[in-house]
C-alpha cells in the first residue's frame, strides 16, 4: 500500500514538472523569436499565463500588461501637465496625452481583435501603439528631456514583440 501511494506521489510529481516544463517551452519558444526576449518572458511569467495557452493568448496578455503600463504612463503624463510651466513643455505634453490616448484605444481594439482571432486585425492597432510611443518621445527630444521618455521606449518594445509573436 505504501508504495503504491508513493508510486502515485511520484508520477503526480513528474507531471507537475512536465507541465511546468511544457508551459516554459511555449513561453521560451515563443520569446526567444523577438528583439526583446527577456522583456517578453518577464511580462508572460510575471502574467502567470496558463499552461494550456495558445500563441494568441500570450499576445493578450502581453496587451494587458501593456496597457496597464501605457494608463500608468498617461497618468504621469497628465501629472505632469498639470504642473507644466514652460509652454514648450505643455506643447509637448499635451501631444504625449494625445498619443497615449490613442495607443491605449488601440490596446483595447486590438485585444478585442485578437480575441476574435482576427489577427490580421489586431496588428494596425498593436503598430499604432509602436507610432504613438515613437510620436510622443520624438515631439519632445529635440528640445526638452522627458522623464517618461524611457516608458515610451517600453511601450514600443511590446508593441514590437506582439507584432513577432503574431508574424510568428
Amino acid at each position: 500500500m505504501q508504495t503504491i501511494n508513493k508510486t502515485m506521489v511520484m508520477v503526480f510529481f513528474c507531471l507537475l514538472v512536465l507541465n511546468s516544463f511544457s508551459e516554459a517551452d511555449l513561453i521560451d519558444s515563443t520569446c526567444k523569436k523577438t528583439s526583446f526576449p527577456n522583456l517578453c518572458l518577464t511580462t508572460l511569467r510575471s502574467s502567470g499565463v496558463s499552461v494550456k495557452a495558445s500563441v494568441n493568448e500570450l499576445v493578450i496578455n502581453i496587451l494587458k500588461a501593456s496597457l496597464s503600463y501605457a494608463s500608468d504612463s498617461s497618468n504621469q503624463i497628465n501629472d505632469l501637465l498639470k504642473k507644466a510651466t514652460g509652454g514648450f513643455q505643455k506643447q509637448c505634453l499635451k501631444i504625449c496625452a494625445k498619443n497615449y490616448d490613442v495607443a491605449i484605444s488601440g490596446i483595447r481594439e486590438a485585444i478585442q481583435e485578437i480575441g476574435r482571432n482576427e489577427i490580421s486585425m489586431a496588428q494596425s492597432p498593436i503598430n499604432s501603439i509602436d507610432v504613438e510611443a515613437r510620436n510622443c518621445d520624438s515631439a519632445c527630444k529635440l528640445r526638452i528631456s522627458i522623464p517618461f521618455s524611457v516608458r515610451n521606449t517600453m511601450l514600443s518594445h511590446f508593441a514590437t514583440i506582439m507584432l513577432e509573436i503574431l508574424k510568428g
